[in-house]
C-alpha cells in the first residue's frame, strides 16, 4: 500500500498527468486529506467570523452583517476559491488516473469525469438532484473498485 507521504507527493508531481493510473490508496489518501482540510477550514472560518463582530442580527428573516464580517467573509471566500482553482486540475488528473486503474475503457473514463463534474452541481431542480445523486454514486463505485476490476466486463473494459 502507498504511504500518505508518497500519495501527497504524487498528487502534486502528477498534477497535470492524465495518463497512467492511481491506486485506490493514492486516491483515497487525497480524498481524506481534502475532507479533513475542508472540515478544518470550515471550523476556522466560523471561529474567525464569530470573532470579527459583536453579533449577527437575525431579525426580519434576514441576516445583517457588520463591515468587519463582510470583509472577513469576502477574504475567506477569495482564499478558498484560489485554493480550489489550484487543486482542481491535479484532482481531476488523479480521478482520471483512478478510473483508468479500474481498467475502464478510455471513452468511458472521460464520460465518468464529466459525470463527476456535473454531479457536483445539483441545483434546485428535483430531477437534477436525482441525476446528481446517481452520478455521484457511479463515480464512488468506480473509485472503490480494485485495480483492473473491469477487465471482467468486456464492454466496459479497455483490455
Amino acid at each position: 500500500m502507498i504511504s500518505y507521504k508518497t500519495a501527497f507527493t504524487n498528487f502534486f508531481k502528477k498534477g497535470f498527468n492524465f495518463k497512467g493510473t492511481s491506486t485506490r490508496a493514492e486516491f483515497w489518501w487525497m480524498v481524506g486529506t481534502f475532507m479533513l482540510a475542508t472540515l478544518i477550514w470550515g471550523v476556522l472560518g466560523l471561529i474567525v467570523f464569530a470573532l470579527t463582530g459583536n453579533k449577527v442580527d437575525w431579525g426580519a428573516h434576514s441576516i445583517t452583517f457588520n463591515d468587519n464580517q463582510i470583509m472577513v467573509l469576502v477574504a475567506w471566500l477569495a482564499v478558498m476559491v484560489v485554493v480550489m482553482i489550484i487543486l482542481l486540475i491535479p484532482y481531476m488528473a488523479l480521478q482520471v488516473r483512478r478510473f483508468r486503474d479500474t481498467a475502464l475503457a478510455e471513452p468511458l473514463v472521460w464520460i465518468a469525469l464529466i459525470i463527476s463534474i456535473v454531479g457536483q452541481f445539483g441545483g434546485a431542480n428535483t430531477l437534477m438532484n436525482i441525476i446528481s445523486g446517481i452520478a455521484g454514486l457511479l463515480v464512488l463505485i468506480l473509485c472503490v473498485l480494485p485495480t483492473n476490476y473491469l477487465t471482467k466486463i468486456s464492454w466496459l473494459s479497455r483490455k
